[in-house]
């Protein structure tokens, strides 16, 4: 059976998945393009104990799929995106939302100001230092660090300061191979 078929049919499936391809079952609500990978996001009636709990997997870790001959209903107010931990950076779905402040420079200014990032996001300019500043909330911290990294000298995160530490962490060790110890 393919994944397609069970959301044409919105059947429950079985599959196995993940890190020891343990079993996951339950309905899969919407199939996910990003960076080259599929990824599908559902229902894990295992997950928590066996409470249950919606999942992100990704498409080629998942083997074994079977329709347990079980249907649900997707819910009228679905959408992904509101499960992204309110940021809007992609197939992410974190837990904790953090606050995330961090400083544009240059080009990168005019571009961060043209898009939609997180829920929450406000901007703060300072054009005589020629900072935009961008404040947010969101749980996507991995995507974050990506995207401000992507930015290269144009882009440095203020906050949060644990956030701060690990970009720092991360430049020093790419400098490493330019810089010879």
């Amino acid at each position: 059976m393919a994944i397609s078929v069970a959301f044409a049919k919105e059947v429950t499936v079985s599959v196995r998945a993940g890190e020891h391809w343990k079993e996951k079952r339950g309905p899969q609500f919407a199939v996910w393009l990003e960076d080259g990978m599929y990824f599908v996001f559902g229902f894990d009636e295992n997950a928590d104990g066996g409470n249950g709990g919606e999942r992100l997997f990704n498409l080629s870790r998942m083997r074994n799929l079977e329709n347990t001959g079980e249907t649900f209903a997707l819910p009228g107010n679905f959408e992904f995106a509101s499960r992204c931990g309110g940021g809007r950076f992609g197939a992410f779905k974190g837990a904790e939302k953090v606050q995330y402040e961090i400083e544009f420079y240059d080009d990168a200014r005019q571009f961060v100001k043209s898009c939609v990032w997180a829920d929450d996001q406000v901007f703060y300019d300072e054009d005589e230092e020629d900072i935009t500043t961008i404040k947010f909330s969101s749980s996507q911290s991995m995507k974050i660090m990506e995207w401000i990294l992507s930015q290269g000298v144009r882009a440095r995160p203020i906050a949060p300061e644990s956030f701060v530490k690990r970009w720092e962490n991360e430049v020093r060790g790419m400098s490493r191979y330019i810089m010879p110890d």
